[in-house]
């Protein structure tokens, strides 16, 4: 359930996740931030902040970060949750949901086809899904980076 606007970058070892719930991206990650971001009808579009420090974990990796990260608009969802649906040699299939306040908004299912590397069925509005769902099918495939 990272936060859907948080974009994973590179993943981090287990070191400081002792006791802690698996992250939902199947592996902590480093990452931008896109709180707080408006790119639309503007023409120097903003650009994504490397996630605080002090939210990575608890908030970013782990999402539902509403009160924890000032810049998370009331308006948008504060999770998306990812389960692995399928995983052959032929495709990764990964069913995600958008949540906000605990509560579903929207769902589907993305496919991974691993001969071509191309996928499909991620939402075409909410682009950071993709960077997560290529970081979670990432760590499914190679759990020992």
């Amino acid at each position: 359930m990272a936060c859907p606007l948080f974009e994973p970058t590179e993943r981090l070892d287990w070191q400081g996740w002792s006791g802690r719930f698996r992250p939902p991206l199947g592996a902590p990650h480093a990452g931008l931030c896109h709180a707080g971001l408006s790119h639309a009808g503007s023409c120097h579009a903003a650009s994504p902040v490397d996630a605080p420090a002090a939210l990575l974990l608890d908030g970013c990796n782990m999402g539902y970060a509403r009160g924890l990260c000032a810049k998370l608009p009331a308006a948008e969802a504060d999770a998306f949750r990812l389960e692995v649906a399928r995983l052959d040699a032929d495709a990764v299939e990964i069913d995600w949901l958008l949540e906000k306040d605990c509560l579903p908004l929207r769902h589907g299912r993305a496919r991974l086809d691993r001969a071509s590397g191309l996928w499909c069925g991620q939402p075409s509005d909410a682009p950071l899904l993709l960077r997560q769902l290529q970081a979670f099918a990432a760590v499914l495939l190679d759990p020992q980076p």
